[in-house]
C-alpha cells in the first residue's frame, strides 16, 4: 500500500516590515488591561509606534520620533519591556532570519501522514480515555458515599444540646449547642511567589498561555497560606504564613510585613506539630470564649497527635476530623473559599508586580520582596475577601451540613458534590452508623478516623 500523502499546505501571508505598517488612530490607545505577557499584535502596535509617530517641537513643522518612555506612558508597558522588542526587532516581525517563519523554512519542516488510519485511531482513543477518566471519578464519587454521611452524623451527634436545655437551643441556638462563630474550619494551602498559566493539553484551537517566571521554581509551591474561616464569616484569626528558612531575617525586613498576617519560618514551609500546637495555644483558643467548638479539618498527621487531641479536649473542642480523599467534597474551604481566594491573591500579585516593575528604580526580584510582597497580597486579599464576599463562607457551612439546624428541618440544603439525596437526620432520633464497609482504595483513605464526642 502506498503511503498516503496530506496536501502540502499553502503558505499564508507574507509578514510586512515594520517601515511598511500603518499606524491608525485607534492604535494610539493605551492597552487596557496590563500583562505581563503581551501578544506579538500588542508588541508590533509599540514598535510601529516607535517607528512611525511623529511629536510636533517648538519649531513649526519640526517633529521627531517618541523616544521608549513615551511609548511606555502611552501603552503602559514598562520601559524595560520595550527596549527588549527594539533588540528583538526581527525576530517579532518575522521577516528576519533569526524568525520563527524563516527557520521553519529553512529546515525543510512539511510533516507526511504515513499512517492516516492509524493516527485517526489514536486521536480518537487519546479522546476516549479523557471520557474515562471522568467516568472513573464519578465513580469514586458514589465510593465516599458511606463516609461522607458518618461524618456529617458525627458532627450532627456532636451538636446536640445537653439534656433539659433543648428548648433554650432550639431557640436561641438553632444549629446546636455550637454558636456559628464556635464552628470553624482550618486548612493549609501551598503558595507560589508568581501565578503564571503554563502550558495546557487541548484540542486544536484552543487558546494555550506562554508565560516567563522571574526566577525558576518561583511559579510552583514557595509557602503555605494557613487559614482558619467561622460559620458567622466574621474573620477573628489572622491568616499565616509559614516561608522557607529559619527564622533569622533581620528586624527592617519583618517590619515590612503586612500587619494583619502572622508570619512563620521552617525549613519545610510546612505546619508540623509543634507549630501546629502553638496554632491552638496561641490563636485558635483565646477567640473562642470557651464555649463548646465544632473543629473541621482533614486528616494531616499533625493534627490528630496526642498532645493535640488533648489541648482540644481540656479547651472543649470537638475536632471533626474529614475523612481522606474526603476534603474536596465536605471542607468548606475547599468547597467555595480557596480558589476565589487565591484568585484574589493572584489579581493582587500581578497588579504589585506590575507596579514596582514599572518603576525606575526597579533592578531585580529577590527572596525577600517576594516575601514582603506576599504578605501584603494575602493580608489585604483576607479582609478585601470577609468583607465582599462573606456569605460564600456562610453558605459553605450550610452546603456541607456543619452550621444547619439539629432537627434536620433544612437538610435539604445539603449540597455536597456529586451525591444527592444525602440526609442526616433528626438529631433525637437514632443516628446509628450506616454499615461501615466501602470499596475505597487504600491509598486515598488516609487513616480515616472519628474522634468520638467528649464527655
Amino acid at each position: 500500500m502506498p503511503p498516503i500523502r496530506s496536501p502540502k499546505r499553502r503558505r499564508g501571508p507574507k509578514a510586512k516590515p515594520i517601515c511598511e505598517r500603518n499606524l491608525t488612530q485607534q492604535e494610539l490607545k493605551p492597552i487596557q488591561y496590563p500583562e505581563r505577557t503581551y501578544s506579538q499584535s500588542q508588541k508590533l502596535r509599540v514598535l510601529v509606534f516607535l517607528e512611525h509617530h511623529q511629536i510636533p517641537l517648538q519649531r513649526p513643522g519640526e517633529y521627531r520620533r517618541p523616544i521608549q518612555q513615551e511609548a511606555s506612558d502611552t501603552y503602559q508597558v514598562p520601559q524595560r519591556t520595550i527596549s527588549d522588542w527594539t533588540r528583538k526587532n526581527d525576530k517579532i516581525e518575522q521577516i528576519g532570519k533569526d524568525s520563527p517563519v524563516k527557520k521553519a523554512a529553512a529546515l525543510g519542516y512539511s510533516r507526511q501522514v504515513l499512517w492516516q488510519e492509524l493516527e485517526d485511531q489514536l486521536y480518537n482513543d487519546f479522546l476516549e480515555s479523557l471520557r474515562c477518566i471522568t467516568k472513573k471519578a464519578q465513580k469514586v464519587l458514589e465510593d465516599y458515599r458511606i463516609l461522607v454521611v458518618n461524618w456529617l452524623r458525627f458532627n450532627r451527634r456532636n451538636s446536640q444540646p445537653a439534656a433539659g436545655s433543648f428548648w433554650d437551643v432550639a431557640i436561641d441556638h438553632p444549629v446546636g449547642r455550637y454558636d456559628l462563630s464556635n464552628i470553624c474550619n482550618f486548612d493549609e494551602t501551598p503558595i507560589p511567589f508568581e501565578y503564571l498559566q503554563g502550558k495546557k493539553y487541548n484540542t486544536v484551537g484552543a487558546r494555550t498561555v506562554w508565560a516567563k517566571e522571574s526566577r525558576s521554581g518561583w511559579d510552583k509551591w514557595q509557602a503555605t497560606l494557613v487559614l482558619c474561616i467561622f460559620a458567622d464569616g466574621i474573620p477573628q484569626i489572622l491568616p499565616m504564613i509559614i516561608f522557607h528558612g529559619t527564622g533569622q531575617r533581620v528586624e527592617s525586613e519583618k517590619l515590612q510585613y503586612h500587619a494583619g498576617v502572622i508570619v512563620e519560618f521552617n525549613p519545610t514551609a510546612y505546619m508540623n506539630d509543634g507549630l501546629f500546637e502553638r496554632y491552638i495555644t496561641n490563636y485558635l483558643i483565646p477567640v473562642l470564649g470557651g464555649g463548646p467548638t465544632l473543629f473541621a479539618l482533614d486528616l494531616m498527621g499533625s493534627h490528630k497527635t496526642p498532645t493535640v487531641l488533648d489541648i482540644l479536649r481540656k479547651n472543649n473542642i470537638t475536632p471533626s476530623l474529614i475523612p481522606g480523599g474526603c476534603t474536596s467534597l465536605v471542607q468548606p474551604l475547599d468547597v467555595s473559599v480557596n480558589k476565589p481566594f487565591k484568585d484574589l491573591i493572584r489579581d493582587l500579585t500581578d497588579e504589585r508586580i506590575f507596579e514596582l516593575e514599572s518603576t525606575e528604580e526597579f533592578e531585580r526580584w529577590t527572596v525577600r520582596d517576594r516575601c514582603i510582597m506576599t504578605t501584603h497580597c494575602v493580608g489585604d486579599a483576607f479582609y478585601k475577601f470577609h468583607s465582599e464576599k462573606a456569605s460564600i463562607i456562610c453558605t459553605s457551612f450550610r452546603k456541607v451540613g456543619l452550621s444547619l439546624p439539629v432537627d434536620g428541618s433544612l437538610d435539604g440544603e445539603l449540597d455536597i458534590k456529586g451525591f444527592t439525596g444525602l440526609e442526616i437526620g433528626n438529631w433525637r432520633q437514632d443516628l446509628g452508623s450506616v454499615d461501615d464497609s466501602a470499596d475505597v482504595r487504600s491509598e486515598e483513605d488516609h487513616e480515616v478516623e472519628f474522634v468520638s464526642g467528649f464527655e
